[in-house]
């Protein structure tokens, strides 16, 4: 297909996979540790330079139209994005962090992720994309010039361009990742603990076939506004004189030398809903500061709901990896239906289908199960005991898309 359509052989074989957060959600932007693994469906790039100069972005999927960007472009960001923007979004943060020159290459596009379904199709295609601009550039040696932490770190700062302000959870997981371990990821600076899983279980992930595309909705920035706004209300409330260069949850925990514990109690002081008169009469034009470009127009923040979640979330993921340690299968399950809930009631990010699905799945014999991906349609992640795979005792009604064990991150091959 790349022949047919290029006149050329490919040179290089990227292969990206998605990634399923078992545990953790919403909660890495505000600096909080999370727990995805990498999984069997992946994105594909064939790429190959090319003297024009030009980049020629082509993908198999005929719904998907073919695009050519003129080099050298200007082109830095787009809020309301197209397939290839993503592309783009790796593309220019590439050249512009590492210094390099705007080549001309094409590149044809696969993936079997599913879309929008919170595991993380786009970023996956980001980090493809940035480690193929980086291949065109060294001529197959990207290696040389970066290690795959400092990708997925470039690779988080990219896919700001195409309007989603993340905390790097999707990026590495989808570089770091180990195969047979789920990952332990701290951020600030990044870390990653590959933590292998308990060998009598395995992850399900099924489809609630409701979709939404974060990147051009307001739900997913507006959730990071109100923990701004909560961020900044608990650090003045604690005593922080710097409060305003408080803007992650994170840094409430670390100025205060407080608990998680101890914070949980303390958000529940947090006034629940505020309108914007209410949040500038409590933090001044600080509002204009924290407000991303899509939020700007919000009139009503809910606050208390959104720090309870977050803080109550971190402390689970952070429970969740001693009990795969120890091999305690029951109780990670437990938390992931704690996690479940609190997405659902606190965070308001799971939707009727989502909640439909996830009882489903555990009325079929799951032993725990949560959204994950965000929410707002997409999948969820439910632990299974090994024994129903060998049984062949699935569920078959309900759109299970596959089973995975944890897979390998991001792949370079020479073709």
């Amino acid at each position: 297909e790349f022949v047919s359509r290029f006149g050329l052989k490919p040179k290089w074989r990227i292969e990206c996979p998605g990634r399923v957060n078992i545990i953790g959600e919403h909660i890495d932007y505000h600096g909080y540790s999370v727990f995805p693994m990498a999984l069997s469906v992946k994105t594909t790039l064939l790429v190959a330079p090319l003297t024009t100069p030009e980049i020629r972005f082509e993908n198999v999927d005929a719904d998907f139209a073919a695009h050519t960007e003129s080099l050298p472009s200007e082109w830095k960001e787009q809020s309301k994005p197209q397939w290839f923007h993503y592309l783009l979004a790796g593309w220019r943060e590439t050249f512009q962090q590492l210094d390099l020159p705007q080549t001309g290459f094409a590149v044809l596009m696969d993936s079997s992720i599913p879309a929008s379904a919170g595991l993380s199709s786009s970023s996956s295609l980001v980090c493809a994309s940035a480690l193929a601009t980086l291949t065109v550039a060294t001529g197959g040696t990207p290696w040389e010039k970066i290690d795959k932490t400092k990708l997925a770190e470039l690779s988080m700062t990219a896919e700001h361009r195409i309007g989603t302000a993340g905390g790097g959870m999707d990026q590495a997981a989808e570089c770091l990742s180990k195969a047979g371990s789920a990952l332990h990821i701290s951020f600030s600076p990044l870390r990653c603990e590959s933590v292998p899983l308990p060998s009598n279980c395995f992850f399900v992930v099924a489809d609630s076939k409701e979709r939404k595309n974060k990147a051009a909705s307001n739900e997913y920035n507006t959730r990071v506004v109100e923990g701004r706004i909560a961020s900044a209300l608990l650090a003045k409330a604690l005593g922080i004189e710097e409060w305003r260069e408080v803007r992650r949850l994170k840094h409430v925990e670390e100025k205060s030398g407080l608990t998680l514990e101890q914070l949980i109690e303390k958000s529940r002081d947090l006034p629940e809903v505020l309108n914007t008169e209410g949040v500038k009469e409590m933090i001044g034009d600080h509002l204009e500061t924290i407000s991303t470009g899509d939020t700007a127009e919000l009139t009503s923040f809910v606050i208390r709901s959104r720090a309870l979640h977050v803080f109550s979330e971190a402390l689970r993921v952070n429970q969740f990896k001693e009990l795969c340690i120890a091999g305690d299968v029951h109780n990670m399950a437990r938390l992931m239906n704690e996690s479940h809930s609190s997405c659902t009631g606190w965070y308001d990010c799971s939707t009727p289908s989502l909640d439909s699905l996830v009882s489903s799945l555990l009325s079929s014999g799951a032993l725990g199960a949560r959204l994950t991906g965000a929410g707002w349609g997409g999948c969820a992640v439910a632990l299974f005991h090994a024994d129903q795979l060998e049984k062949g005792d699935l569920p078959d009604h309900l759109n299970i898309l596959f089973h995975s064990k944890p897979e390998e991150g991001i792949r370079l091959i020479e073709l």
